[in-house]
């Protein structure tokens, strides 16, 4: 459904642990995780309300708007130890997506801070796998259950994503957690495959979105990523953050486009931000609010059977926050990066186990810029990975999950110079057969070395070297 302007919200508190006066931190919270989930889904409840019954009047005539509503990292983390269990994860995925369901919430667009899980290691002396990461739910979704919901994972850990020293007994240390690994960067590498894929760039209601969470955001990890030519650029970046703010070299959103920073850092320093992006090399240009901040009238929340009240300041250490909405903006159009995307096969062996699908990327002008590859595999899942040459890899593969990683050859494909050509995709691989008795499976034989293709710099302009080789 096409809109024509965006009214931007942010929910702004302080997320951060709570610093005690004898130096050490505590994780904020409340026991059973399910009653600490449904109590921060209280507040938020409350502050959404507070959204709705206060934005601006609206516009004559009449013009579709979306509502984009955001609060900061760390939202949900929970008591000691800092992170829910994955099940309570789950629990408090179901419970926002409730939140959002009715239909006084179509047209909106909520992105849920981040949700803090964690899970043991079957290895004793790794520390505690963690996922920090970002839920992103359309509203008015109660008939369309998780279809409107978008995971973004954050990559990066922070110092301050945990406390650093002298934790309360039972909360997690910054050195006793490890972050799940992030996807290989590289062109296309962020555009979203599944709603629940931990990439950076989706589309949701016939926009191109992205989000990119705090340290992520400053280390500019979407730019690591460019969007490949003939895809949709992004007209809104989300950045939920807790100790981070609007950073230049992080930007990914198309000019015109919108970026939006909701940050939880402390009390005196949380904030929002909503800069517009201006052509280059101009610098983004800060919206205005309407108004000043409101603040939530909350203090307490009831929940459980039977229930019980807590206080606000038992989940955040300064209190409920505030709601900061600003002034209606016109949507975004819809742009496309410009350039082109040349595409061939080459099924590299007579068996098709094996087949290799090169991208040529050229700029708008028609000139190579770079080349990408995808590996496809009967036996062995390459995760659909558009690599950049240079490949090196060593592929191996487990066919039960307690089976041990059997390795099985090389794969070498680089970039050359082509001879009369002014460039070559040229390969050395080795294969050698691999037979598994017990379970029946067989990597067949596959070994070759030499030129793929031959290309000049301007499209169009390809000689296939290789067709079949076994």
């Amino acid at each position: 459904m096409p809109y024509d302007q965006i009214v931007f919200i942010g929910y702004v508190l302080d997320t951060t642990p709570k610093e005690n006066d004898d130096g050490t931190s505590t994780y904020l919270g409340i026991t059973p995780a399910v009653d600490d989930i449904d109590a921060r889904c209280q507040l938020l409840a409350a502050a959404m309300e507070t959204a709705r019954s206060t934005l601006p009047p609206p516009a004559s005539p009449p013009v579709k708007t979306l509502y984009v509503f955001m609060i900061p990292e760390f939202f949900f983390r929970g008591a000691d130890p800092g992170a829910y269990d994955m099940a309570d994860v789950q629990y408090a995925i179901a419970a926002l997506q409730n939140l959002a369901a009715p239909a006084r919430w179509t047209d909106w667009v909520f992105a849920f801070g981040t949700i803090i899980g964690q899970w043991e290691l079957d290895d004793p002396l790794r520390p505690v796998q963690i996922c920090n990461f970002a839920l992103v739910q359309q509203g008015g979704m109660a008939a369309q259950g998780p279809s409107g919901a978008r995971a973004i994972m954050k990559e990066l850990k922070s110092d301050v994503d945990f406390i650093a020293a002298d934790a309360s007994p039972g909360g997690l240390l910054l050195g006793e957690v490890e972050h799940m690994e992030g996807a290989m960067p590289g062109p296309g590498s962020e555009r979203q495959k599944a709603n629940y894929d931990g990439a950076g760039i989706f589309d949701l209601l016939g926009i191109t979105w992205a989000t990119d969470i705090c340290l992520d955001h400053l280390e500019a990890r979407l730019q690591q990523s460019p969007m490949l030519p003939g895809e949709p650029m992004v007209q809104i970046q989300l950045v939920p953050s807790c100790g981070a703010d609007v950073s230049q070299a992080g930007i990914i959103a198309q000019p015109g486009g919108y970026v939006f920073n909701v940050d939880g850092w402390r009390d005196n320093a949380a904030h929002a931000r909503l800069v517009q992006v201006a052509p280059a090399p101009a610098q983004p240009v800060q919206m205005p609010r309407v108004g000043p901040p409101v603040p939530l009238a909350i203090t307490d929340v009831t929940i459980g059977s039977p229930p019980r009240t807590v206080q606000v300041d038992a989940l955040y250490p300064n209190g409920p926050g505030s709601i900061w909405t600003y002034r209606p903006v016109a949507m975004p159009p819809a742009e496309t990066v410009p350039g082109a995307t040349d595409t061939y096969v080459w099924q590299a062996s007579v068996n098709p186990s094996w087949t290799f699908t090169f991208y040529l990327i050229y700029d708008d002008a028609g000139l190579f810029s770079t080349v990408l590859c995808q590996i496809r595999n009967n036996e062995i899942d390459f995760y659909a990975n558009k690599y950049e040459l240079p490949i090196v890899l060593y592929p191996s593969f487990s066919l039960q999950p307690n089976d041990p990683v059997q390795q099985i050859g090389t794969l070498e494909i680089e970039l050359r110079g082509g001879g009369s050509y002014a460039n070559a995709i040229y390969a050395t691989i080795h294969l050698p057969s691999h037979y598994d008795t017990t379970r029946k499976v067989q990597v067949p034989p596959f070994n070759f070395e030499g030129d793929v293709m031959l290309f000049m710099n301007e499209r169009n302009s390809i000689k296939t070297v290789r067709h079949v080789w076994a």
